[in-house]
This record gives structure tokens, C-alpha cells and sequence, in this order.
């Protein structure tokens, strides 16, 4: 401590010692603690944000050379597949956890404003965080990381049980009711497509635009409903036109992705970037040992 310098206790010019600054910072060395709510990571020491999560949705937009059009780039850097593994498990693992403490946190707030809704979502957390860690993964905009944690959970819940929740109660919460009805909207058409007489028609539609056989087209259908594949694309019909094209590939059904936009008129990005997240759902389903349902491959020779 640095001697007095007037007649206050401890001086002007007085600063504690026994607390000096760390360089470096403790947070380049890892010791920060992640707001998964926020998105942001703040020093433990300090207590200083040190960094944001930032989304970028510019690559929906942006053109993207067309995967028919040449062949891989072979000179790219290779990493290994067990690091990348090791490293995806260990960041959804920490949401998860993250996610479950948050909802917790949630629901004993909720139990004094709604106790009947509070025991619904905390007898369903472990299958609302399951859902709501395939919609982050899918990237879907109403879902993604960095949204808050209570309007994804109610909604997912709703789903769930089946029931909507009463606008007073999100009101108490101070949550947006119609931001919460919008998500269980979203909910059911991704979720539930087979409840839906509209996506059969709009997937014979599609498929007659290009030239696809009825029977391949209601096939690719079946699979749509049974497996539920998740996409960041938020428009039904992309996501519908992208599902046949690689449904196609799956059976032998040859078309471009260039004839597909043009024929289907579907928007040229999001199909293209839906085309790649039901590529890797595939390859996902493949590395399980899932394979098609044997009345599939029948209604595939049936177009052959």
C-alpha cells in the first residue's frame, strides 16, 4: 500500500496490491466461463467479456459452385476424423449441460406463475434438450445457438404434450407470445410433416415437374415422414425439392442440380444448401447401419 498523501485513510493515490493484474490474461489460456444464453465468453478473473458468438447468415445468400460441375479439390488440408469427432462431442456435451442447468434455472421460476406447465417441461427436459440440440445442429433459424433458452424450451414442450400455452403466462415471463406460437408452428411442419396433406401434394407436384415416377416420388415421401430430416433452410418448398434430388441419387433417378432448380422454379441457394444438410443426414443414417425399408427398393425397380 502506498503511504498516505492527505488526510483520508488510505491517500489519493491508493490501489490494492493484493490482487495484481495476470498477464497474460487467464482467459487466453482457457479459464473463461461460456453464457450459452448470450452467446458470449466472459474471463473468470476479470469478469470481462472477451469474446461474442457472431452468426452469419451470408453464405445463404452467396453463390456456391455447383457440385455437378467438377471434381473435389483434392489439395485441401486432411483432418483426421477422430479429432473432429472428439471435438463435436465435447461442445455438444457442454451445451447440453448448459441447456439443462438453464432450464432447470427456468422452471423454478415458472412454478410460481404456472406450476402445472413448470412440471410438464421439467418432466420433459431431457427430450426437450435432445430436440432442441437437432434443431441447433440443423442450424434453423428459429432455433439456433444464442437464441434464449425458455421461448425454444416452451415451444418444444408444447409440441410435445400438444398443448399451447396461455399468453398470460408467457406475458408474466415477459416472453413474446407470438414469438413462442411462431416456433410451434415451425415445430410442426418439421416435425410433423406427415400430418400434413399439403407436403404429399407438394412432393407429387415437384416430383412431376421433373420427371420423376410417381412411385419414386411418394417413396422418397415415406422416408421424409419416417426419418424427419433436419435443415437450416427454412422454406418447405427447398427443402422439399432438395430431398428429392437426393433421394434420387439414393435410387438411381439422374438429374442435375442445375435441371432441378429449373425445372422445379424452387430458390436456387436455399436448395442447394438444403441438398448438402440432407447429404450429410444420409451419410449420418449410412454410418449407423440404417438402411431402407425393402418395399423402398421395390418401388425403386418399379422406376427402373
Amino acid at each position: 500500500m502506498e503511504s498516505k498523501k492527505s488526510d483520508d485513510i488510505l491517500g489519493r493515490n491508493f490501489y490494492c496490491r493484493a490482487e495484481p493484474e495476470q498477464s497474460p490474461c487467464p482467459a487466453e489460456s482457457g479459464d473463461y466461463s461460456y453464457n450459452s444464453d448470450r452467446g458470449s465468453y466472459k474471463c473468470n478473473f476479470c469478469l470481462s467479456v472477451v469474446k461474442w458468438d457472431i452468426y452469419d447468415d451470408r453464405e445463404l445468400f452467396d453463390e456456391e459452385e455447383d457440385a455437378d460441375s467438377g471434381p473435389m479439390n483434392e489439395d485441401k488440408d486432411f483432418t483426421p476424423e477422430g479429432e473432429n469427432i472428439q471435438a463435436d462431442f465435447s461442445r455438444d456435451f457442454d451445451l447440453r449441460v448448459d441447456r439443462e442447468n438453464s432450464i432447470l434455472a427456468f422452471v423454478e421460476k415458472l412454478e410460481v406463475i404456472d406450476s402445472s406447465l413448470a412440471v410438464s417441461i421439467n418432466r420433459n427436459t431431457r427430450r426437450i434438450i435432445d430436440i432442441m440440440r437437432s434443431l441447433e445442429i440443423s442450424n434453423h433459424s428459429a432455433f439456433r445457438i444464442g437464441l434464449d433458452i425458455p421461448p425454444k424450451a416452451i415451444a418444444i414442450n408444447s409440441h410435445i404434450v400438444g398443448t399451447i400455452p396461455n399468453r398470460t403466462t408467457l406475458l408474466k415471463l415477459k416472453l413474446k407470445p407470438e414469438t413462442v406460437y411462431a416456433k410451434i408452428r415451425i415445430l410442426k411442419t418439421v416435425l410433423t410433416p406427415g400430418k400434413d396433406d399439403r407436403v404429399k401434394r407438394e412432393f407429387l407436384s415437384i416430383g412431376k415437374l421433373i420427371g420423376m415416377e410417381e412411385s419414386l416420388s411418394l417413396a422418397a415421401l415415406e422416408e421424409f415422414e419416417k426419418y424427419k430430416p433436419l435443415s437450416g433452410v427454412i422454406i418447405p418448398y427447398a427443402r422439399h425439392t432438395a430431398w428429392l434430388f437426393v433421394m434420387g441419387e439414393k435410387y438411381g433417378f439422374k438429374i442435375t442440380q442445375k435441371d432441378l432448380i429449373g425445372l422445379s422454379n424452387a430458390p436456387r441457394n436455399a436448395t442447394r444448401k438444403a441438398i448438402k444438410d440432407y447429404r450429410e443426414f444420409i451419410s449420418n443414417l449410412n454410418s449407423a447401419n440404417i438402411t431402407p425399408d425393402t418395399h423402398d427398393i421395390s418401388r425403386v425397380n418399379e422406376v427402373e
